[in-house]
């Protein structure tokens, strides 16, 4: 989803991270740099927080000021593509169930 150069504001992205937090969103790619509009930190440690919940996104552009919820956004992404990863080496069902048990003690 390509949501960048925009003008989402604070309750956006909080609207945003409610839905990449649900466990039914099968988003795999979100794109929100540029926005021309801004927001709160604390949306920032939102979306991380979601993010970090979320095991089906691998790409995802936020420009942030808070380093924590970047560095958390990050991770997250790191150990889905990791996990993603496992899953294409090992192969089988059980590797997959594996590799997702991996991936959530990682993040979280």
């Amino acid at each position: 989803l390509n949501l960048e150069s925009n003008a989402i504001q604070t309750d956006g992205i909080l609207a945003l991270a409610r839905a990449v937090g649900s466990p039914s969103c099968k988003l795999a790619e979100l794109r929100l740099a540029n926005q021309r509009s801004t927001h709160t930190q604390a949306a920032e440690e939102a979306m991380a927080e979601a993010v970090a919940s979320n095991r089906n996104l691998r790409t995802m552009t936020l420009n942030t000021r808070s380093t924590r919820a970047r560095e958390q956004i990050e991770k997250a992404l790191q150990a889905n593509m990791e996990t993603m990863r496992r899953q294409r080496v090992e192969g089988g069902a059980g590797g997959a169930e594996a590799a997702a048990a991996a991936g959530r003690e990682e993040v979280g």
